[in-house]
């Protein structure tokens, strides 16, 4: 079960079953987050599976000022608080007039290994 949290710029999930792997691929952009829950039988527990997309997280603040932004307060020219997403064209090439997208189109990716268990009846 996915749940979404936060404003939905980009978001996708991708879930393959082999016999030896159970794989739940995953991308998103902006504000979204994936967050993947499980119940023990006892209780439930959550965990974000994405990455935030934070101007002020190094990498990203070095690819944006390689591209001839800067990040102030956190946020990309002090205004847009994530690095990535489909929008925001005044912060991409070449309207933004530096030498490349202060904010990336590329998504951040991940794939995840699931552990399923059989349901027991008791």
């Amino acid at each position: 079960m996915l749940f979404l949290r936060g404003f939905v710029y980009f978001f996708f999930s991708f879930l393959k079953f082999t016999p030896t792997s159970n794989r739940l691929f995953v991308a998103n952009l902006g504000d979204a987050e994936v967050v993947i829950g499980s119940y023990d039988g006892t209780k439930c527990r959550a965990e974000c599976i994405s990455e935030k997309h934070k101007p002020s997280f190094p990498e990203e603040k070095a690819r944006i000022e390689s591209a001839g932004g800067h990040v102030v307060f956190g946020r990309i020219l002090g205004t847009l608080a994530v690095s990535r997403a489909f929008g925001d064209c005044d912060f991409k090439y070449p309207g933004n007039r530096g030498k490349a997208h202060f904010v990336s189109p590329i998504p951040y990716t991940k794939k995840v290994f699931l552990l399923l268990q059989k349901k027991t009846n008791s």
